[in-house]
């Protein structure tokens, strides 16, 4: 409640201060976000809004161009698969870290070597978990060995793995402080992280190897600010203290859109929500046990009327995923698409089953997801199915996956947050205390998925995993999670769709 109100005073502040003139004469953009800052640093915070200053903070060895779809060099200058485990790099010579210090392989060396460490608290450790060996072969030359062949070997160098400075990292005792005084390499540096006032990045004048695929904002300063509510959000933009608002209610933006001196941008990222129920039996509900069920209450769901929610009448680019993956992803997949929508054939398939009367089901869901999947709930009781909510936040959320007491979930998933379908296979298939399908055919097919580099086998493996789930009607993709930006007219977004979670990368967004 402190926060909330120091941050209320603070915007209070800043419209008593007359800061409509300021904006794109001053070079300035003001980002409002929901939550407090706490760390800049990736492996500890997978928030949107901690991804999406990293992104303009740090820079990974490679990058990935999203119009292309191909792999280039980023702090690599070039780079080669010498074989299916084997990855070289051969890193720029004339980059700086935003103190002044040269950046070298002893960078790329210890901050793997910081991953590996079973001791460091990751927030996705199987990321990495294909590494044998890391040696530096020179001042400027890196070699990985993996332990199997490994199909998103630059995948994870070009989205999973942005790199801190050794000079830094290793003096620090307590190395998850590093996330709250950050110093990286790409095109804004940090001169503020403060988790009650906000983060203040400034453009990096030096910055010069993102290429097309990173290329550099002409924005000069970015004041990231906590206001931890979207009215008070509204009420600052209107008043010109704001640029930026993430995920504003579309029909709102769209009516303030009106005014000139606003716009609404409706980006695609690559996430989704999807609904998963307890095939394995964890909660102990039985009905959900038997495919028929499943399936019925998957044709029980509208998912055309679930994606109007958040996008109305505007049609996304991607529009909405029929696998766990989409199709434009390496490895990506798959011939069978969930069920149509059909109430009548879902009651008879429940009757079926032996259910005509329906049954209980509490379907648990994520707080940011919670207007989607109350419209789920209502289609499922349209069935007779007694469906009930229990909304709760991230924590909560993971806390009740990991024990095994959720009958069905609803959550959103970055179906990776990268181009290939490897983290999207280890997410839902590897078999630990998330899984609630426990389907060893899966865990297999899943296996081939990440370790075989042959294209036509994986592809067959992954084409027969995604069948499998719908066939058994285990998970469904439901709908797209469009981001509504609500911001200046003087700022352009671009592209319309993103890899990003955010929806919307540092690099995409420039004063017009």
């Amino acid at each position: 409640m402190k926060i909330a109100l120091h941050c209320i005073a603070a915007c209070a502040a800043m419209v008593a201060s007359g800061s409509a003139l300021a904006q794109k004469s001053q070079d300035r953009l003001r980002v409002a976000f929901l939550e407090a800052t706490q760390t800049v640093a990736p492996y500890l915070s997978g928030g949107a809004e901690t991804l999406f200053l990293s992104n303009g903070i740090f820079d990974n060895v490679l990058s990935y161009n999203e119009e292309t779809r191909r792999y280039g060099p980023l702090l690599a200058k070039s780079f080669k698969l010498v074989d299916d485990r084997t990855l070289e790099f051969e890193l720029r010579e004339n980059v700086r870290w935003h103190d002044g210090q040269a950046f070298d392989a002893d960078d790329v060396a210890y901050m793997l070597a910081w991953i590996l460490n079973p001791k460091t608290k990751l927030r996705r450790r199987a990321n990495w978990d294909f590494i044998a060996a890391v040696e530096k072969l020179g001042s400027h030359k890196i070699r990985i060995t993996a332990k199997t062949p490994t199909p998103n070997f630059l995948e994870t160098f070009a989205y999973a793995t942005p790199v801190f400075p050794e000079h830094i990292l290793s003096t620090l005792e307590d190395k998850e402080s590093f996330g709250t005084k950050p110093v990286g390499t790409s095109m804004y540096s940090v001169s503020q992280m403060d988790r009650n006032v906000g983060a203040v990045l400034v453009k990096n004048a030096s910055y010069r190897h993102g290429g097309d695929a990173k290329p550099a904002s002409n924005i000069g300063r970015v004041e990231a600010l906590p206001v931890p509510d979207k009215g008070t959000q509204v009420a600052h933009f209107i008043r010109g203290d704001l640029e930026l608002l993430r995920n504003a209610q579309l029909d709102q933006a769209e009516d303030l859109a009106k005014d000139p001196k606003h716009a609404m941008t409706l980006t695609q990222s690559l996430s989704y929500i999807y609904l998963m129920f307890d095939a394995a039996g964890r909660s102990g509900l039985k009905p959900v046990q038997d495919t028929r069920v499943r399936r019925a209450l998957m044709m029980a769901i509208n998912r055309d009327e679930v994606y109007r929610i958040r996008a109305g009448q505007h049609e996304l680019p991607w529009g909405t995923p029929d696998a766990l993956c989409w199709d434009f992803q390496d490895g990506c997949v798959y011939t069978h698409k969930p069920p149509a929508h059909d109430p009548a054939a879902a009651k008879k398939l429940l009757a079926e089953a032996g259910y005509p009367d329906g049954f209980d089901i509490k379907i648990t869901a994520t707080n940011t997801v919670k207007d989607m999947a109350e419209v789920v709930v209502g289609q499922l009781r349209k069935i007779g199915v007694r469906a009930t909510l229990d909304s709760v936040s991230q924590a909560a959320f993971h806390a009740k996956q990991t024990d095994g007491v959720v009958n069905a979930l609803i959550t959103g998933w970055s179906a990776g947050g990268g181009p290939d379908v490897a983290r999207t296979l280890n997410f839902f298939f590897d078999p630990g205390s998330l899984d609630y399908l426990r389907d060893e055919k899966l865990h297999a097919l899943s296996d081939v998925g990440l370790t075989v580099v042959d294209e036509t086998k994986r592809k067959a493996a992954v084409r027969e995993v995604m069948d499998r789930v719908t066939d058994m009607a285990y998970v469904m993709p439901v709908a797209p999670i469009p981001v509504v930006f609500l911001h200046s007219s003087s700022v352009r977004i671009a592209p319309q769709k993103s890899y990003d979670v955010f929806g919307v990368g540092l690099h995409n967004l420039n004063w017009k």
